[in-house]
């Protein structure tokens, strides 16, 4: 919860038996506010501590929000960020923390670590970590922009042999309280580890040390029933040892993979032995290859569509027996991708035309999540004058309401991302307008869309605007160039009624970026 001191009051009123809480940094005015703020916080805390199962304490800048730790029982799900704000060490945050974490311990089974480092401006930390704590229960460990000290790394790999996902983001990684005989000789309480047996998901984000190849023999190699990795900005380009690794079935469920680099694409021999040494289909094969050719595209058809949650295609090569006018980003590969991939929820790629979706087959991935393609409506936009709104033909109308219909059915959706990824301003298309009188109201059972894109601008009008406010109550982005390009006929500026519709956007928290 991150409310203004008279809402709590409110909150706890309407719902007693609340167990989630977030304290997030609150700035007041005034000391007196803040006293205000602290004081009604505190009680709320004092009250809710026995019922709270999930807590994130983050941004802090008053240790009285910890206060209550002891009184925590329950906790199953702990962030928690040291040290605190503005370079300011309090032995109470630090007690809380310990007494949070320890009374916990038989309970937690998510842990989140932010900004967890051994120094606070110069002063010396006291050497304790949450990882040193004996966890029954721990499922998810989450380490973000941490430097933990070496020494505390060997309770770091005890934590490990019970978690079955990882995340390190912007956190180091040290071998030398990994695996080594040596250093964990050092340590009379660290048993030896071979291998991460639990261990199903691991994500390593910006892992800047050590290099790829130390990474991957010292942590991902030992995870025998791994089946999800995310492994981005691995320095040094692809390591090479993984395609090996995965062809001696060092990873037999691993099927799904996301692996990118600042350097060096997987090359097309790589992707091919993946792809054919596969135990199980893919959910995610995700290796930035340089260009995905017909071959490739056959492999994953051929075994792999039924089980595909996430596909990018805007590497697709150019099929030369196609028309020009065709050949911009595949689109019948993006027509078969959506009626093919049942299980599919993230699609990005460059442009599907209305005529291969019209053409197509229904489209079978109702669970699609996101969707960022550029649809080409295969017309150009009408032009006009005035306040009169441009006038579509029979046909164009059909086109628009056929595709609107089809986008109906993804009733799951959160992003309607329709700009042009990897955008060349030579190609011409023309995009979907977003109009109620075109069809837009047949997208009113996507309930859950969050974000929407386009490029260029559209010809929306207040009705338009209102009606996405009234049917997706979780819209809070859109992305594009302008709302409308129609010149006012009283004010006589051209971009008066693309103002008075952000205004109207703006007054209900949605944000609108230029594409």
């Amino acid at each position: 919860m991150g409310l203004h001191p008279s809402q709590y009051t409110t909150l706890r009123r309407q719902d007693p038996s609340a167990n989630f809480i977030t304290i997030n940094k609150k700035i007041c005015k005034s000391q007196g506010q803040r006293q205000l703020y602290e004081d009604s916080l505190s009680q709320v805390l004092q009250r809710a501590a026995p019922w709270i199962l999930s807590l994130s304490i983050h941004g802090h800048y008053s240790t009285r929000q910890l206060e209550f730790g002891e009184r925590c029982t329950m906790i199953n799900s702990l962030l928690i960020k040291g040290p605190p704000l503005g370079n300011r060490f309090d032995t109470t945050y630090w007690d809380s923390c310990k007494a949070l974490v320890q009374q916990n311990s038989a309970h937690l089974r998510s842990l989140t670590m932010v900004c967890w480092n051994q120094t606070c401006g110069r002063l010396e930390l006291p050497k304790w970590t949450p990882l040193s704590v004996q966890f029954k229960n721990l499922r998810s460990l989450i380490i973000q922009d941490s430097n933990i000290g070496m020494e505390q790394w060997a309770s770091y790999w005890q934590v490990l042999e019970n978690v079955e996902s990882l995340t390190l983001e912007s956190t180091p990684l040290h071998p030398q309280l990994s695996i080594s005989d040596e250093n964990r000789s050092k340590s009379s309480n660290t048993r030896p580890i071979t291998q991460l047996p639990k261990l199903r998901t691991l994500i390593l984000t910006d892992v800047y040390y050590p290099e790829s190849e130390q990474q991957l023999d010292w942590l991902i190699r030992i995870c025998p029933v791994l089946r999800t990795l995310e492994w981005t900005q691995v320095s040094g380009g692809f390591p090479v040892q993984f395609t090996q690794y995965f062809v001696d079935k060092t990873w037999p469920e691993l099927d799904s993979i996301t692996i990118r680099r600042d350097l060096n694409d997987v090359s097309h021999k790589d992707y091919i032995t993946i792809l054919q040494a596969g135990q199980r289909p893919f959910r995610v094969l995700d290796l930035g290859i340089e260009r995905l050719e017909l071959d490739l595209f056959d492999l994953l058809r051929q075994g792999h569509f039924k089980a595909l949650t996430k596909v990018d295609l805007c590497k697709a090569t150019v099929e030369p027996e196609l028309p020009r006018h065709k050949t911009e980003g595949i689109p019948q590969w993006v027509q078969e991708v959506l009626e093919s991939c049942p299980s599919l929820e993230h699609i990005t790629a460059k442009i599907i035309t209305a005529e291969d979706i019209i053409n197509g087959k229904p489209w079978v991935c109702l669970g699609l999540k996101e969707f960022k393609v550029v649809i080409n409506m295969g017309f150009r936009r009408p032009s006009g004058r005035g306040p009169k709104r441009p006038k579509f033909t029979d046909n164009q109308q059909g086109l628009c309401r056929a595709v609107f219909e089809q986008l109906g059915r993804l009733e799951q959706l959160r992003a309607l991302d329709m700009r042009y990824l990897g955008w060349n301003h030579g190609t011409r298309y023309s995009p979907l307008p977003l109009e109620l009188r075109l069809g837009l109201g047949l997208l009113s059972k996507l309930k859950y869309i969050e974000v929407i894109g386009f490029h260029h601008y559209q010809d929306m009008r207040e009705a338009d605007v209102e009606w996405m406010l009234r049917q997706w109550p979780y819209l809070s982005t859109i992305y594009g160039d302008r709302l409308s390009n129609k010149p006012s006929k009283t004010l006589g500026n051209e971009y008066v009624r693309n103002q008075l519709l952000m205004s109207v956007l703006n007054s209900r928290g949605v944000a609108l970026f230029e594409a």
